[in-house]
Parts: structure tokens; C-alpha cells; sequence
């Protein structure tokens, strides 16, 4: 249950040219406390000189690329985060139970927003901001909804989605995307109407997306999958990635980085043609949640906190 902004993933962040140095023995440090080396990271967010996870146990703040983080959950009942976005300076939590939470100061307070929601204790799969247009996508009834006021209130906007789970969402351009349990959807009118997409898809199982550029991609459970023409058809571009079951996604400068179940985290370089992977220090390959700057890519594993690696701009 990823989101990138993209999850609707991360951050999209503009430089000339990105990519992990082959020859500077690049390895990931784990985090310190108290993210440590056992709490479950089920998403990351990079959001200016900060970094955002969101546990199973809460959402914790880094304000030096994740060396060190700080517990910042008053006013959230429900602490197992499924997702993460900014808009501006608000901050949206997705909680697996207690619907969507709004903090206006970085995550000191947070204050639930579920007006519109069809029941208090919605479970919120995933994520993504429009401008000032908030959507959420929710789990085991498969609705999105959407807020232009910040959260304040809601309205289901999911007509033409046919499926259980919504575990991903990400904006391109005009274009709205669902990655679901059922297939991939994508939404012209911010939400109102949906259609499936059909052509191309590996997997009927999309859990995350991202976007580089004009070229689109999705990690679903049979490898990574990439549009060049906003998502109208897609192509499998899995060569050298050697674990397909894909649960995180995200992109920086011109490199792109799919997070995988068993098989760690793998980069490409040349939009999908070929992935290498990249998990010298990872001491779980079961990878759940990615997020990057211009100097660094942070991993979120599965009962194993969070992981830095530094990258370098050329």
C-alpha cells in the first residue's frame, strides 16, 4: 500500500542527471532510532529538507536525511500509516482503519479529516496530491475519493473501478491513475469517471506507480511495466530484474527504482530497458517503500526501518 507523488510516491525532483556512482562502492546505512532496525515502514515520503515514514507504529520525521528520527503522531487514533502526500504545507496520513488525518505544522498535531467518508473506520490503501486536489484511495471496497478543500470534506468519485483494493494512485499531467488488485484505471475528469486499461498489463495486481518525465511506470506482481504515451498501452521492461513481485516505486533525475518483495531495490537508468540492482547494505531484501532527493534514495523495509543511500548528482 504504497503512494508516490509521484506513489503517489514520492518526490519528483528536477536535476541534470542522477544516478547511483558503480564506482564509489555505494551502500545503504540503516537509520537510527527509534525507526531502528524493526519497525515495518510501510511508506516514505520526501517532502523539502524532510523525510517522512509511516509505520506500523505511527509516522516519524527525519530532519537529517534519516540518521535520526522523531515520533510525531498527536492526535492520530489509528497508527498503523498506509500512505503519505503534501500539499503545500499540509501533510496527509492515510491510516489503515481510521481514515485520513491532516497535520498543518509538519506532523506536531494531527486532526482527522473523514467527512464524506461512509464510515469512520475507512482503511485508506493510498495517496496523491493535484494541486490543491487531494485523493484517497481506500481497501476492501476499492473507492477513491476526492477533496478540494483540504481534506475538510469528501466526495466518492470511483464509477468505472471494479476492483477490491486501490494500493496505489498517481497524477501525470491531467490524468489520474489507480493501480488496484483488479487491474490499472486512469481518470481524465479528476476522478469522476474511470477506465481500465487493457493493453499491455503483466499483472492484473498494480501496487505501485510512478513517473519519470513522460514515461510512466507501474510495479505489479509480475515485474515492472512502462507507458510512453500517458498510459494508454504499456510494454513489460523487467531485463535484469530478477525479483517481479514489485511494491514501491520512484523516480530521480533520470534514473528510476522499483522496490521489490525478496529481491531488494533495483535501478535503471535507461527507462526500464534494463535494471540493476542495487543492495549492498540492505540487511532485508523485502522492500516496501521508496523515496528520493537529489543526494539521497531511502528504502522502507518490511520489519527493518528505514535505509539511506547516497546518490550523486553530475
Amino acid at each position: 500500500m504504497k503512494t508516490y507523488f509521484n506513489s503517489v510516491g514520492g518526490f519528483l525532483v528536477l536535476a541534470c542527471f542522477i544516478l547511483i556512482c558503480p564506482f564509489s562502492n555505494a551502500q545503504w546505512k540503516q537509520s537510527g532510532d527509534p525507526i531502528g532496525g524493526t519497525v515495518n515502514v510501510n511508506c516514505l515520503l520526501a517532502a523539502g529538507n524532510k523525510l517522512f515514514a509511516g509505520t506500523d507504529v505511527g509516522v516519524f520525521l527525519s530532519s537529517n536525511n534519516g540518521a535520526n528520527w522523531t515520533e510525531v503522531n498527536s492526535g492520530i487514533s489509528n497508527l498503523q500509516i498506509n500512505a503519505l502526500a503534501v500539499a503545500g504545507s499540509n501533510l496527509f496520513a492515510g491510516t489503515n482503519g481510521g481514515g485520513v488525518f491532516l497535520s498543518s505544522d509538519f506532523g506536531t498535531s494531527w486532526t482527522d479529516v473523514n467527512t464524506g467518508f461512509n464510515n469512520s473506520f475507512i482503511q485508506i490503501g493510498a495517496l496523491a496530491v493535484s494541486g490543491t486536489t487531494i485523493f484517497a484511495g481506500t481497501l476492501l471496497d476499492g473507492r477513491v475519493l476526492v477533496s478540494e478543500n483540504n481534506g475538510t470534506s469528501w466526495t466518492e468519485v470511483y464509477t468505472g473501478i471494479t476492483a477490491t483494493n486501490v494500493q496505489a494512485l498517481m497524477v501525470s499531467g491531467t490524468s489520474l491513475f489507480a493501480g488496484t488488485d483488479n487491474g490499472l484505471f486512469v481518470s481524465s475528469s479528476n476522478g469522476v469517471s474511470w477506465a481500465t486499461v487493457t493493453t499491455g498489463l503483466a499483472s492484473p495486481t498494480i501496487q505501485a506507480l510512478a513517473v519519470l518525465g513522460t514515461n510512466l511506470f507501474a510495479g505489479t506482481g509480475n515485474g515492472v511495466i512502462l507507458s510512453v504515451n500517458n498510459g494508454l498501452t504499456w510494454t513489460k521492461v523487467s531485463t535484469g530484474l530478477t525479483a517481479n513481485n514489485v511494491q514501491a516505486m520512484t523516480a530521480s533525475g533520470t534514473s528510476v527504482f522499483a522496490g521489490t518483495n525478496g529481491g531488494g531495490v533495483f535501478m535503471s537508468a535507461n527507462n526500464g530497458k534494463s535494471w540493476t540492482a542495487v543492495n549492498t547494505g540492505l540487511s532485508n531484501l523485502d522492500v516496501q517503500a521508496l523515496a528520493a532527493t537529489e543526494s539521497s534514495l531511502f528504502s522502507g523495509i518490511h520489519n527493518g526501518g528505514v535505509f539511506t543511500l547516497l546518490i550523486k548528482a553530475h
